[in-house]
Protein backbone atom coordinates (compact mmCIF):
# COMPACT_ATOMS: atom_id res chain seq x y z
CA UNK A 1 0.00 0.00 0.00
CA UNK A 2 4.13 6.23 -0.14
CA UNK A 3 6.05 7.60 -1.18
CA UNK A 4 8.14 14.87 -3.45
CA UNK A 5 9.26 13.28 0.04
CA UNK A 6 9.02 15.15 3.32
CA UNK A 7 11.74 13.14 5.01
CA UNK A 8 14.41 14.37 7.38
CA UNK A 9 17.00 11.88 8.61
CA UNK A 10 16.75 11.34 12.33
CA UNK A 11 18.87 9.23 14.60
CA UNK A 12 17.23 6.36 16.38
CA UNK A 13 17.45 8.24 19.65
CA UNK A 14 14.61 10.43 18.38
CA UNK A 15 12.44 7.36 17.99
CA UNK A 16 13.44 5.37 21.02
CA UNK A 17 14.87 6.01 24.46
CA UNK A 18 17.45 3.30 23.85
CA UNK A 19 21.01 4.14 22.88
CA UNK A 20 22.30 3.58 19.40
CA UNK A 21 24.02 0.26 18.79
CA UNK A 22 27.69 0.34 17.85
CA UNK A 23 29.83 -2.55 16.67
CA UNK A 24 31.58 -2.95 20.01
CA UNK A 25 28.21 -3.22 21.77
CA UNK A 26 26.39 -5.63 19.48
CA UNK A 27 24.50 -8.47 21.20
CA UNK A 28 25.41 -12.11 20.74
CA UNK A 29 23.31 -14.97 19.48
CA UNK A 30 22.49 -18.22 21.27
CA UNK A 31 25.91 -19.65 20.37
CA UNK A 32 27.59 -16.66 22.07
CA UNK A 33 29.04 -15.32 18.84
CA UNK A 34 28.78 -11.66 17.89
CA UNK A 35 25.78 -10.69 15.78
CA UNK A 36 26.70 -8.82 12.61
CA UNK A 37 24.70 -5.61 12.16
CA UNK A 38 23.51 -6.50 8.65
CA UNK A 39 23.72 -9.31 6.11
CA UNK A 40 23.55 -9.46 2.33
CA UNK A 41 21.52 -12.20 0.69
CA UNK A 42 20.70 -12.34 -3.04
CA UNK A 43 21.83 -8.71 -3.42
CA UNK A 44 19.41 -7.56 -0.71
CA UNK A 45 20.31 -6.10 2.68
CA UNK A 46 18.86 -7.86 5.72
CA UNK A 47 18.78 -6.48 9.27
CA UNK A 48 18.62 -8.40 12.59
CA UNK A 49 15.05 -8.46 13.82
CA UNK A 50 15.63 -8.70 17.55
CA UNK A 51 18.14 -5.85 17.72
CA UNK A 52 15.98 -3.37 15.82
CA UNK A 53 12.84 -4.51 17.60
CA UNK A 54 14.48 -3.96 20.99
CA UNK A 55 15.56 -0.50 19.92
CA UNK A 56 12.00 0.31 18.90
CA UNK A 57 10.80 -0.88 22.29
CA UNK A 58 8.37 -3.52 21.05
CA UNK A 59 7.65 -6.93 22.57
CA UNK A 60 9.02 -9.98 20.77
CA UNK A 61 8.08 -13.64 21.00
CA UNK A 62 9.83 -16.49 19.15
CA UNK A 63 8.39 -19.92 18.39
CA UNK A 64 11.31 -22.30 17.65
CA UNK A 65 8.97 -25.02 16.42
CA UNK A 66 7.53 -22.92 13.57
CA UNK A 67 10.51 -20.56 13.36
CA UNK A 68 8.15 -17.62 13.58
CA UNK A 69 8.24 -14.33 15.47
CA UNK A 70 5.60 -11.87 16.64
CA UNK A 71 6.53 -8.22 17.20
CA UNK A 72 4.00 -6.24 19.17
CA UNK A 73 3.40 -2.66 20.31
CA UNK A 74 0.29 -1.00 21.71
CA UNK A 75 -1.43 -0.64 18.32
CA UNK A 76 0.55 -2.86 15.97
CA UNK A 77 1.15 -6.62 15.76
CA UNK A 78 3.51 -7.98 13.11
CA UNK A 79 4.07 -11.69 12.48
CA UNK A 80 6.84 -13.14 10.32
CA UNK A 81 8.44 -16.51 9.83
CA UNK A 82 11.63 -17.88 8.32
CA UNK A 83 11.58 -18.41 4.53
CA UNK A 84 8.01 -17.09 4.23
CA UNK A 85 7.42 -14.01 2.09
CA UNK A 86 4.00 -13.40 3.64
CA UNK A 87 3.88 -11.40 6.87
CA UNK A 88 0.85 -10.34 8.88
CA UNK A 89 0.38 -6.71 9.87
CA UNK A 90 -2.51 -6.49 12.34
CA UNK A 91 -3.67 -9.85 10.95
CA UNK A 92 -3.69 -8.55 7.35
CA UNK A 93 -1.37 -10.42 4.95
CA UNK A 94 1.38 -8.39 3.28
CA UNK A 95 3.77 -9.92 0.74
CA UNK A 96 7.51 -9.27 0.68
CA UNK A 97 9.74 -9.81 -2.33
CA UNK A 98 12.30 -11.58 -0.11
CA UNK A 99 11.57 -13.82 2.88
CA UNK A 100 13.15 -13.41 6.34
CA UNK A 101 16.20 -15.63 6.86
CA UNK A 102 17.81 -17.41 9.80
CA UNK A 103 21.56 -16.77 9.55
CA UNK A 104 23.89 -18.12 12.26
CA UNK A 105 20.90 -18.57 14.58
CA UNK A 106 19.85 -14.95 14.12
CA UNK A 107 16.61 -13.92 12.41
CA UNK A 108 17.12 -11.31 9.70
CA UNK A 109 14.43 -9.46 7.73
CA UNK A 110 14.94 -7.50 4.48
CA UNK A 111 14.83 -3.71 4.42
CA UNK A 112 11.46 -4.00 2.69
CA UNK A 113 10.01 -5.61 5.84
CA UNK A 114 10.79 -2.57 8.00
CA UNK A 115 9.26 -0.29 5.38
CA UNK A 116 6.01 -2.21 4.94
CA UNK A 117 5.51 -3.17 8.59
CA UNK A 118 6.77 -0.08 10.41
CA UNK A 119 7.01 2.70 7.77
CA UNK A 120 10.75 2.94 8.40
CA UNK A 121 13.75 3.12 6.08
CA UNK A 122 16.66 1.34 7.78
CA UNK A 123 20.32 1.94 6.98
CA UNK A 124 23.64 1.24 8.61
CA UNK A 125 26.35 3.89 8.82
CA UNK A 126 29.63 3.16 10.62
CA UNK A 127 27.96 0.22 12.41
CA UNK A 128 25.24 2.55 13.67
CA UNK A 129 21.60 1.97 12.83
CA UNK A 130 19.77 4.93 11.31
CA UNK A 131 15.98 4.79 11.00
CA UNK A 132 14.15 7.32 8.84
CA UNK A 133 10.34 7.51 8.78
CA UNK A 134 8.98 7.11 5.26
CA UNK A 135 7.00 10.30 5.91
CA UNK A 136 7.60 13.24 8.23
CA UNK A 137 4.58 13.60 10.54
CA UNK A 138 2.91 16.98 10.23
CA UNK A 139 1.07 18.23 13.30
CA UNK A 140 -0.84 21.46 12.55
CA UNK A 141 -1.00 23.82 15.54
CA UNK A 142 -4.33 24.61 17.11
CA UNK A 143 -4.09 27.38 19.66
CA UNK A 144 -7.75 27.16 20.64
CA UNK A 145 -7.54 23.65 22.07
CA UNK A 146 -6.85 22.85 25.68
CA UNK A 147 -3.42 21.34 26.52
CA UNK A 148 -5.06 17.94 27.00
CA UNK A 149 -6.73 18.08 23.60
CA UNK A 150 -3.48 19.18 21.96
CA UNK A 151 -1.65 16.26 23.55
CA UNK A 152 -4.33 13.84 22.35
CA UNK A 153 -4.17 15.15 18.78
CA UNK A 154 -0.37 14.97 18.82
CA UNK A 155 -0.46 11.35 20.00
CA UNK A 156 -2.79 10.40 17.16
CA UNK A 157 -0.83 12.20 14.45
CA UNK A 158 2.74 11.36 15.44
CA UNK A 159 2.64 7.92 13.82
CA UNK A 160 1.65 6.81 10.32
CA UNK A 161 -0.39 3.62 10.33
CA UNK A 162 -1.25 1.34 7.40
CA UNK A 163 -4.64 1.42 5.69
CA UNK A 164 -5.63 -1.95 4.27
CA UNK A 165 -8.14 -3.13 1.68
CA UNK A 166 -11.59 -3.55 3.14
CA UNK A 167 -12.84 -1.81 6.29
CA UNK A 168 -10.59 0.13 8.67
CA UNK A 169 -11.39 2.13 11.81
CA UNK A 170 -9.07 4.89 13.02
CA UNK A 171 -9.26 8.19 14.84
CA UNK A 172 -9.95 11.39 12.94
CA UNK A 173 -6.64 13.14 12.25
CA UNK A 174 -4.63 9.90 12.27
CA UNK A 175 -2.16 9.80 9.38
CA UNK A 176 -2.66 6.67 7.29
CA UNK A 177 -0.64 5.19 4.46
CA UNK A 178 -1.92 3.24 1.45
CA UNK A 179 0.63 1.24 -0.53
CA UNK A 180 0.09 -0.30 -3.95
CA UNK A 181 2.55 -1.99 -6.31
CA UNK A 182 2.92 -0.12 -9.58
CA UNK A 183 4.98 -0.22 -12.77
CA UNK A 184 4.52 3.03 -14.72
CA UNK A 185 6.63 1.70 -17.61
CA UNK A 186 3.67 -0.51 -18.59
CA UNK A 187 1.49 2.56 -19.02
CA UNK A 188 -0.84 1.44 -16.24
CA UNK A 189 -0.96 3.51 -13.05
CA UNK A 190 -3.26 3.81 -10.05
CA UNK A 191 -5.81 6.62 -10.04
CA UNK A 192 -8.23 7.63 -7.31
CA UNK A 193 -10.48 10.52 -6.37
CA UNK A 194 -10.49 11.04 -2.63
CA UNK A 195 -13.85 12.03 -1.11
CA UNK A 196 -14.37 15.32 0.67
CA UNK A 197 -13.20 15.11 4.26
CA UNK A 198 -9.96 13.28 3.44
CA UNK A 199 -6.73 15.27 3.17
CA UNK A 200 -3.89 13.95 0.99
CA UNK A 201 -0.61 14.70 2.78
CA UNK A 202 1.67 13.06 0.20
CA UNK A 203 1.37 11.12 -3.04
CA UNK A 204 4.44 9.60 -4.66
CA UNK A 205 6.02 6.61 -6.36
CA UNK A 206 9.26 4.94 -5.19
CA UNK A 207 11.02 2.49 -7.58
CA UNK A 208 12.32 -0.76 -6.14
CA UNK A 209 15.67 -0.21 -7.88
CA UNK A 210 16.20 3.51 -8.54
CA UNK A 211 19.37 2.76 -10.48
CA UNK A 212 17.42 0.72 -13.05
CA UNK A 213 15.39 2.59 -15.68
CA UNK A 214 11.67 1.78 -15.71
CA UNK A 215 11.94 -0.18 -12.47
CA UNK A 216 8.64 -1.22 -10.92
CA UNK A 217 8.02 0.00 -7.42
CA UNK A 218 5.45 1.16 -4.93
CA UNK A 219 2.97 4.01 -5.12
CA UNK A 220 1.90 5.35 -1.76
CA UNK A 221 -0.48 7.95 -0.40
CA UNK A 222 -0.49 9.41 3.11
CA UNK A 223 -3.92 10.69 4.06
CA UNK A 224 -5.96 11.67 7.07
CA UNK A 225 -9.61 12.32 7.80
CA UNK A 226 -10.25 15.94 8.74
CA UNK A 227 -13.68 15.20 10.14
CA UNK A 228 -15.51 12.20 11.58
CA UNK A 229 -17.33 9.95 9.15
CA UNK A 230 -17.13 6.95 6.84
CA UNK A 231 -15.17 7.17 3.60
CA UNK A 232 -14.75 4.88 0.59
CA UNK A 233 -11.77 5.10 -1.77
CA UNK A 234 -11.72 3.13 -5.02
CA UNK A 235 -8.35 2.83 -6.73
CA UNK A 236 -8.31 1.90 -10.42
CA UNK A 237 -5.26 0.74 -12.37
CA UNK A 238 -5.56 2.03 -15.92
CA UNK A 239 -3.95 3.94 -18.76
CA UNK A 240 -4.76 7.61 -18.02
CA UNK A 241 -5.35 8.32 -21.72
CA UNK A 242 -7.87 5.47 -21.88
CA UNK A 243 -10.37 5.65 -18.99
CA UNK A 244 -11.98 2.34 -19.99
CA UNK A 245 -8.69 0.41 -19.74
CA UNK A 246 -9.12 -0.59 -16.09
CA UNK A 247 -7.28 -3.84 -15.31
CA UNK A 248 -7.53 -3.83 -11.52
CA UNK A 249 -9.47 -2.14 -8.72
CA UNK A 250 -8.91 -1.95 -4.98
CA UNK A 251 -11.33 -0.53 -2.42
CA UNK A 252 -10.40 0.94 0.94
CA UNK A 253 -13.00 1.94 3.54
CA UNK A 254 -12.24 4.18 6.50
CA UNK A 255 -14.40 4.91 9.52
CA UNK A 256 -12.96 7.96 11.29
CA UNK A 257 -14.04 8.31 14.88
CA UNK A 258 -13.60 11.28 17.27
CA UNK A 259 -10.25 11.67 19.04
CA UNK A 260 -12.18 12.75 22.13
CA UNK A 261 -12.72 9.02 22.75
CA UNK A 262 -9.05 8.82 23.71
CA UNK A 263 -9.64 11.13 26.66
CA UNK A 264 -12.39 9.01 28.23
Amino acid sequence: MKRSKFIFPILLTLISCNSLIYASELPTNINNTQVVPAATYEDNTFFPVRILNDLLGHKLSWDPATKSTVLQSADLTVSLSVNNTEILVNQVPVTLSKAPKLIDNVLYAPAEFWSKAFNLHVSLQDNEFILIPTEEPTIPPNKTETPKQEETEKTVQQTILPLFEGSNTYYTGQQLIIRLDENPSTGYVWQVTFPEGLQVISDHFVPNKPEVADSPGEHSWVIKATKDGTYTMEFKKLRPSTPDSVIDTKTFKLKAKPTTALQN
